[in-house]
């Protein structure tokens, strides 16, 4: 026969308190007004009777989910390959945990619309979304943004003040053009990270036009492929530029994924 599993009643008389206090110290119910001492009575109780709250009462309770989501613009595959996810979900992690969070991890199918992670927010499955490689022209973030819905991008989304955490990616790709411009090449190629609809990738794009016309060299449409977040696409452009009559003697590529 199963255990019986401790209830807040079982918790209230070993931390002398009310159950009503003990509920609301477990469900983390917004402006309860308990004092440090006795809240970590009530966790000290409750860990010495195992006692773990149901999430589901929880959420009824304090209404929030205690989770926030990693929304990632890429099919499991792809994502997979991605050196960079493990230290981004390792540090994720640690902060929500600090905090008392829980991180859903929610790559975007390749079949799938690109909005479809709007239904967690909407839908309240999360208290809040970090979205990895924002787009322009994605209007349902900027909607839920404006309806404030909690939300950090990895990447950025100009013209908006929306937080977010990343690498200054015009100043990158400028810095590869003027080391290739140093050992003396001219006819620079580029093959980006990803199609020009991610704010990421036209952004060393930009760097990459910006470089080359400080050296007095003209930009060159021909000499720029646009990857995909994976190896096929990096190796199709690559082969676009070699095949071409003059092809690139040196190459920016924006991303090694």
């Amino acid at each position: 026969m199963a255990k019986s599993r401790p209830t807040q009643r079982q918790i209230a008389e070993e931390a002398g308190v009310s159950r009503t206090t003990v509920s609301l110290v477990l469900n983390d119910v917004p402006d309860a007004h308990i004092s440090p001492e006795t809240r970590q009575r009530i966790f000290d109780a409750a860990r010495r009777l195992n006692y773990y709250p149901d999430a589901t009462a929880r959420r009824l309770v304090s209404g929030k989910t205690r989770t926030i989501a990693l929304v990632w613009h890429r099919g499991p595959d792809l994502t997979y390959r991605d050196a960079f996810l493990p230290g981004i979900l390792q540090g994720i992690t640690h902060a929500a945990r600090h905090y008392g969070y829980y991180v859903i991890f929610r790559p975007i199918e390749t079949d799938e619309p690109d909005d479809s992670y709007i239904e967690l927010a909407r839908g309240r499955h999360t208290d809040g979304l970090v979205l990895s490689g924002p787009r322009s022209d994605d209007a349902d973030l900027l909607d839920l943004y404006r309806d404030g819905f909690p939300l950090v991008l990895q990447g950025q989304l100009p013209g908006t003040d929306i937080p977010s955490v990343d690498v200054d990616n015009v100043r990158g790709a400028m810095a590869a053009v003027r080391h290739l411009l140093a050992l003396n090449h001219s006819r620079i190629g580029m093959v980006t990270n990803a199609p020009l609809t991610y704010v990421s990738s036209r952004q060393r794009l930009e760097g990459y036009r910006q470089a080359l016309e400080q050296a007095d060299i003209l930009y060159n449409e021909d000499l720029v492929q646009c990857g995909n977040f994976d190896e096929e696409s990096g190796y199709a452009a690559m082969e676009a530029l070699l095949t071409l009559d003059e092809p690139p003697t040196a190459l920016v590529v924006a991303s090694d994924m």
